[in-house]
């Protein structure tokens, strides 16, 4: 049994029933183990919560990484790869959508998970502020001094702005898709990508 197994565990089984669902008792039954080895490994359910919030993180950015090195060097892609990874395209990131959407709820009454999510939202503002940059730069035509690191243009206040609106509408879509599926489709999503790109 690895310790990721059981973070493994809370993530499912918030994904499946909320944040309530989750408690040592719950998780030491879904991952097969003793409660007491739950709760060795991570005392409180406060800790346990935590642990699933920073699998999702981790595999989104795990994606990410993924994602840059499938993009060519354009920034405009880089981009577009990196915002598809926060949205809800398939099974594993539309649970991963649910379980986010619940923590950002608990985030407004928690100092801890407010923490954890300030700190992971910054990171991505940054990145895409980075390549909103780099796509400026490419399309007035200036020459980049490599091409498989697009970040060479200085970050105005208006590329962190439009990151920070470009994250906040990629949070409403998920949000729409995970209450809505059927109005907020995975064609849809692409669709309106496309236009938030544009």
């Amino acid at each position: 049994m690895r310790y990721d197994d059981l973070a493994v565990a809370a993530l499912d089984l918030a994904a499946e029933g909320g944040l309530e669902a989750v408690s040592v008792r719950t998780v030491a039954a879904r991952a097969g183990v003793s409660p007491g080895l739950v709760q060795h490994r991570y005392g409180t359910k406060q800790q346990l919560l935590l642990a699933a919030m920073e699998l999702v993180v981790q595999r989104v950015q795990a994606r990410l990484e993924a994602a840059d090195a499938a993009a060519d060097a354009s920034a405009n892609s880089r981009l577009r790869y990196r915002a598809e990874q926060l949205l809800p395209l398939d099974a594993q990131r539309r649970t991963e959508a649910r379980v986010w959407l619940t923590f950002v709820a608990r985030a407004a009454v928690d100092e801890q998970v407010a923490a954890l999510h300030s700190q992971f939202w910054q990171a991505m503002q940054d990145s895409f502020a980075e390549l909103l940059a780099a796509r400026r730069g490419q399309m007035s035509g200036d020459r980049l001094e490599d091409a498989e690191s697009p970040v060479h243009e200085a970050v105005s206040d208006r590329d962190a702005d439009d990151a920070a609106c470009l994250l906040a509408a990629l949070d409403g879509m998920a949000i729409a898709n995970i209450a809505e599926s059927g109005r907020m489709n995975t064609r849809r999503l692409n669709t309106l990508l496309d236009q938030l790109l544009d």
